[in-house]
């Protein structure tokens, strides 16, 4: 499903920042590919590497 994509492009809209799973790690890989393409992303991160990420944009 790309539910969640729309959602995520409709937070960006108000200047959220978005971040992707990277589909190898995901169990269902549409949906962070999903994410990826609906925020121009060109590459997802693995989950251990998601909080550092997060963290960077604090």
């Amino acid at each position: 499903g790309d539910d969640g994509a729309s959602g995520l492009k409709e937070m960006l809209q108000t200047g959220a920042i978005a971040l992707a799973q990277d589909e190898q790690s995901a169990i269902i890989d549409a949906m962070p590919r999903a994410a990826r393409l609906a925020t121009n992303q060109e590459q997802g991160y693995p989950p251990e590497h998601l909080a550092t990420k997060i963290n960077s944009h604090l």
